[in-house]
């Protein structure tokens, strides 16, 4: 009798089963086709224009074109300079960091090398880019940078100044005759520029901005300054630099000391 029963339960336990499980699936069907069928939300013509215009300005919000008459060719005759890709900088945990290339680390910029709140600027060559007033200007006829100088006053600047003092018609004449005596184009120190901001943040994001610009060459924060060199304290780099001082050396590497002895002690 027990095994009747017991056989008779199996049957109604498997059909309960079944009927439940069709029961869930189609309640998901349900849940999934009135989703399916709701009406689209609608979307006037209005504001996608007006949408596609926000995404447009905010892309083109750092975009700054610059008319070809700023950039002046170079001389032929001249063996081009090695000019290092531009620096990519990050913030990540509050610390600023230096994206580096070909697989390396990314280098953490230390507070007790740079000060972040002034960057180093580089205009590109052949701009003719000249500090008046305050503002940045173009000795190339054509060349108008009132729109560059109206972007830079969102970032809270306090002080632009020339990083070499010497006179302008000091530096361009010292170039002039190291590109002479070297066959090879030298940096023009007259287009090195030293930035400050009121905050870290703005220097960042400065950077950020001056980089995308192809009439920059490199914007980075400012290396503080190291002990100058004297006979005493560092006598090889003394001789070194006495060397250099008044024919410009033809390798790359060297030209970098050249360009530092030239703005301490000029030519002859």
């Amino acid at each position: 009798m027990n095994n009747i029963n017991q056989k008779g339960f199996t049957p109604i336990v498997a059909v309960l089963i079944v009927v439940g499980i069709l029961v869930i699936a189609g309640g998901i069907y349900y849940f999934v086709n009135q989703k399916l069928n709701q009406p689209a939300q609608i979307i006037s013509p209005e504001t996608l224009e007006q949408a596609k215009k926000d995404i447009k300005n905010a892309k083109d919000e750092t975009k700054l074109d610059f008319p070809k008459q700023c950039f002046l060719p170079k001389d032929p005759n001249l063996k081009p300079r090695l000019v290092r890709p531009k620096p990519y900088f990050f913030e990540k945990d509050g610390n600023f960091y230096l994206k580096n290339v070909d697989g390396f680390p990314d280098t953490k910029l230390d507070p007790k090398d740079y000060d972040f709140t002034s960057l180093t600027i580089k205009f590109t060559q052949g701009t003719g880019v000249r500090l008046r007033g305050g503002r940045f200007i173009s000795l190339n006829p054509g060349c108008d940078l009132s729109e560059f100088n109206n972007k830079l006053e969102r970032y809270s600047i306090v002080n632009i100044s020339r990083l070499f003092t010497r006179p302008e018609e000091d530096l361009e004449r010292d170039k002039i005759s190291g590109e002479k005596n070297s066959g090879e184009e030298l940096g023009d120190l007259n287009l090195y520029y030293v930035i400050t901001t009121k905050t870290a943040s703005d220097a960042f994001q400065l950077a950020i901005f001056l980089n995308s610009l192809e009439i920059i060459e490199d914007a980075g924060f400012y290396p503080i300054p190291k002990p100058a060199i004297s006979k005493t304290s560092n006598p090889i780099n003394y001789l070194l630099n006495k060397l250099l001082r008044f024919k410009a050396p033809k390798s790359a590497s060297r030209q970098i000391i050249y360009l530092l002895c030239v703005q301490t002690y000029g030519t002859e």
